[in-house]
């Protein structure tokens, strides 16, 4: 059974990649941004977590700050380096 996840990052780089580049679909009803400016949060509700992880380690050049919560329970799954001090 596929384990659903909820993605969030405040860059907006990471968020164009994810549009352009994210292997598995994502509909518009998975896409919200929330903020304004440096404070914009950009959210991919309901993906494949393991699709997801394989996406993210395409990217292991970067430091993305980004944030995965288990889509049921908001439990935190993954984040890297500085995200929570950037958003909540």
């Amino acid at each position: 059974m596929k384990m659903l996840v909820d993605f969030s990052t405040t860059e907006k780089n990471l968020e164009d990649l994810m549009l352009a580049e994210y292997p598995g679909k994502i509909f518009e009803d998975q896409i919200k941004k929330v903020g304004e400016g440096k404070k914009k949060t950009y959210y991919f509700l309901s993906l494949d977590y393991e699709e997801l992880s394989k996406f993210l380690t395409t990217l292991s050049n970067k430091d993305y700050k980004f944030k995965i919560l288990e889509h049921k329970t908001k439990r935190l799954i993954e984040s890297n380096s500085d995200f929570n001090k950037l958003s909540h």
